[in-house]
């Protein structure tokens, strides 16, 4: 009934449209059974309107394919499961408009298609200022739906990339506070989103604010105990607290529910390397951190685990290959390697 209604007037758009609450369904969920009862007796009487019955068919069948009887999403509609089906709308509507071309509003016939396109490319230029980057995207969402969780914790979690971000260095205190404003509105509007929860345990990590980073990761662990990231957050912390005995746990942990993490293999391997000299199993882990995102701080650290270990000739070579990523590399250690300033 939406996407019906919505060919006619497209509003509101959103990039994602939230299941309403069990306990408020709302006037269109609970008006949509008599809609479709409405429509397919309108089918079965126009059933000889050949043109009416395939372009309501055309738009039914190709709806079919993509609506969602059975939920995969978070989203009830979509706006982009219409492009193919409105063809069978859009097609009834222009040789509905053409058996009228001849009449005496032939003049006015012809300029309805003008108009319409002037004022749906006014609402689709208007629509590219909201898909300019992700935090005018959700900011939009959360206009529609400020009671929505998801919304909130996909704009946090954009919030908290943009802070890391070298052109925002500036403003990163601030996008971090947005960021962990919008995580908590979503934790208190859902308090099992786990999403959510990730993201402020994210946040609190990089404002220092260790132990409720300890305090969100315990909470994640309680609803979902096969979460890495909680495991991986209690690691870092536990490394703060200089208690390298239960992050090295953490650590384990978090690498054997999900072993493709560069972050996490390169703070074990850090671990590993400063607090247990265990180089051999250092070494392993920051080459893997390397073959899944090779940044110049793996290969700094996988250098001084070759010097440790004797192998200079290596040690050298990814010494190098760390500058060349942007590494800023001690002048002590520089001189240790004879790289030269």
């Amino acid at each position: 009934m939406i996407y019906v209604a919505r060919f006619f007037v497209p509003y509101p758009l959103s990039a994602f449209h939230p299941y309403p609450s069990v306990d408020s369904l709302g006037l269109p969920v609970l008006l949509s059974p008599i809609f479709m009862i409405a429509l397919l007796v309108l089918l079965w009487l126009k059933r000889k309107d050949k043109l009416l019955f395939f372009s309501l068919l055309f738009f039914i069948v190709n709806l079919l394919l993509v609506v969602q009887f059975v939920s995969i999403g978070l989203t009830i509609v979509s706006e982009r499961y219409t492009y193919i089906p409105y063809i069978g709308l859009s097609f009834f509507a222009a040789m509905w408009l053409n058996k009228y071309l001849d009449s005496k509003s032939g003049s006015f016939i012809k300029a309805i298609p003008f108009i319409i396109g002037i004022i749906f490319g006014f609402i689709s230029f208007q629509r590219t200022k909201v898909w300019k980057d992700g935090d005018t995207l959700w900011a939009d969402v959360i206009k529609h739906y400020p009671d929505a969780a998801t919304p909130r914790s996909n704009h946090a979690d954009y919030l908290r990339k943009m802070a890391g971000l070298p052109e925002y260095k500036s403003q990163a205190d601030q996008l971090l506070q947005q960021a962990l404003e919008e995580s908590s509105i979503a934790i208190k509007l859902k308090p099992t989103h786990v999403k959510a929860y990730e993201n402020r345990q994210n946040i609190y990590l990089l404002l220092k604010k260790d132990s409720l980073a300890m305090a969100d990761a315990d909470s994640l662990i309680r609803l979902e105990p096969q979460n890495s990231h909680a495991y991986y957050t209690k690691g870092v912390v536990y490394m703060r607290f200089n208690k390298p005995d239960s992050a090295l746990i953490c650590f384990n942990k978090s690498i054997a529910i999900n072993p493709n993490v560069d972050a996490v293999l390169n703070n074990r391997g850090s671990l590993l390397f400063n607090n247990f000299q265990h180089y051999n199993e250092a070494l392993a882990d920051f080459t893997k951190a390397i073959g899944l995102n090779p940044q110049g701080e793996y290969f700094y650290h996988r250098s001084l685990c070759y010097y440790k270990m004797g192998d200079i000739t290596k040690a050298k070579a990814d010494a190098l290959t760390a500058i060349e990523k942007g590494m800023l590399l001690p002048e002590s250690y520089k001189t240790m390697l004879q790289l030269g300033k």
